[in-house]
């Protein structure tokens, strides 16, 4: 039989029409990436990538079906997970100072509307008086 050659299995469909996996998207990846990258993104998100590098247009994804996906995280799961790091942070005393810094910056530092500072202000001077 004819083995195909790793050029023409790089080049073959890996996503169907409808986004479903049809082909060998590891072997693509290893072609297409180097290892730094497949080693340090996650797998979801080259499968994604290479989605949207598919060889014909009607294989390429929508945007609509980039956002019903599987492949990417739903926004509940992404706000669990920055809000998890953000208080292992401030409870760790180990933790990066500069990361403690900013979280606090962001929490703290920011400026007080016109309106608090003159109800706080008068309600201060009667009570004053």
């Amino acid at each position: 039989g004819i083995v195909p050659s790793d050029e023409a299995k790089a080049t073959e469909a890996l996503f169907s029409e409808e986004g479903e996996i049809i082909g060998d998207w590891k072997h693509a990846a290893e072609q297409r990436f180097p290892e730094s990258f497949r080693t340090s993104v996650s797998l979801n998100a080259q499968k994604i990538i290479l989605w949207c590098l598919e060889r014909s247009p009607k294989s390429r994804p929508s945007a609509k079906q980039l956002l019903t996906c599987d492949l990417l995280p739903r926004k509940v799961e992404l706000e669990e997970k920055y809000l998890n790091e953000v208080l292992q942070t401030l409870s760790n005393p180990q933790s990066e100072l500069q990361s403690y810094q900013q979280i606090l910056s962001k929490l703290f530092d920011f400026p007080t509307p016109a309106s608090v500072l003159t109800t706080y202000d008068s309600e201060v001077s009667i009570n004053a008086n």
